[in-house]
């Protein structure tokens, strides 16, 4: 290793994020940002690296102290990286250890406490929603969705985000509906709503966003059948409709994993906790443009879905009496 190369010592690592840097990795530099960068490798395994204010999540890897600006170097997208005895070595100046890493998993789970916490849960959202979600994106639809109000989604009023994506969510929630008030009803998810992928500006468009926010609800709510069937409709176009790394993100989000804010917020609907709720939309606010909430819009839309099948609240009366 020359003198002159830099090691930054890796403090935590998330799991899927680990079990690629651990197959002695062959990639490159793919995106660089001014506190994060991401490295793929030769078969499309996305890891994302930054300082501390990244965040946990699956395919994170943070680090104390980093660069103020990756851009200004030593970093540059198509660098060469390796992953040798522990260490990632990109380029001929920087490197990574993550001998001494700690291995991030969820430290929960997000947890269905009944219907009506779930009904309590989407009324405090749809008031910090109409309060605070920005302008931009999909967080104006959480209000309407989360009161089971579809009219703005045939009207197709809002942001021309929200236009575009109306006909998909609009296919989603009905759905989803007929899915979870009809427990007969089999049908695979329409087509429509892979038409949300990709949809939306940005790293990860506000359509990918919310996606995952279905996705990673609906598993914390159960409904693992009805995920598996999103994932089977999504998985296919996933890699022709949207940006390397969002789909990273999205593939984590179908089957269950997100970052540990988002499964935060999951929970704090499904909890029905006002404070947790509207600590969630303060730091929505803190992630991309309106990624953070895109996601929670999603949160929403699953989680008025499954509170409108009526065997749910029955059944949550005897349960959670």
């Amino acid at each position: 290793m020359t003198p002159d190369r830099t090691i930054f010592p890796v403090t935590r690592v998330g799991a899927a994020a680990q079990a690629l840097l651990q197959a002695e990795m062959i990639g490159r530099v793919l995106a660089v940002f001014r506190r994060t960068f991401y490295v793929i490798d030769s078969a499309g395994g996305v890891v994302c690296i930054g300082d501390a204010s990244l965040g946990a999540g699956p395919l994170n890897a943070t680090c104390g102290i980093l660069h103020n600006d990756w851009r200004a170097g030593p970093l540059s997208p198509g660098d060469p990286a390796r992953m040798t005895g522990g260490v990632l070595s990109i380029g001929h100046r920087s490197a990574f250890s993550l001998v001494e890493a700690e291995t991030w998993k969820p430290a929960f789970r997000p947890t269905y406490r009944g219907w009506a916490a779930l009904r309590r849960g989407l009324r405090h959202l749809a008031e910090r929603a109409a309060m605070e979600a920005p302008a931009d994106g999909l967080g104006r639809m959480i209000s309407p969705l989360a009161a089971g109000d579809r009219r703005l989604l045939e009207r197709g009023e809002g942001t021309p985000v929200a236009k575009a994506a109306a006909p998909g969510i609009g296919a989603l929630w009905h759905w989803l509906s007929r899915r979870l008030i009809d427990p007969a009803y089999r049908a695979a998810a329409p087509s429509a709503v892979a038409s949300l992928l990709g949809m939306g500006p940005g790293l990860t468009p506000s359509g990918d966003d919310f996606l995952g926010g279905v996705a990673v609800t609906l598993r914390a709510l159960g409904c693992r059948e009805s995920a598996d069937d999103l994932a089977a409709c999504l998985i296919g176009p996933l890699p022709d409709r949207t940006g390397t790394i969002s789909a990273a993100h999205l593939r984590q989000a179908l089957v269950g994993d997100a970052s540990a804010v988002t499964l935060e917020a999951v929970d704090a609907v499904l909890a029905g906790d006002p404070v947790r709720i509207a600590t969630a939309g303060r730091v929505a606010a803190t992630i991309g443009h309106t990624s953070g909430w895109d996601t929670l819009c999603g949160v929403a839309c699953a989680a008025a879905s499954f509170a409108a099948a009526p065997q749910e609240a029955e059944k949550s009366a005897v349960l959670y009496a």
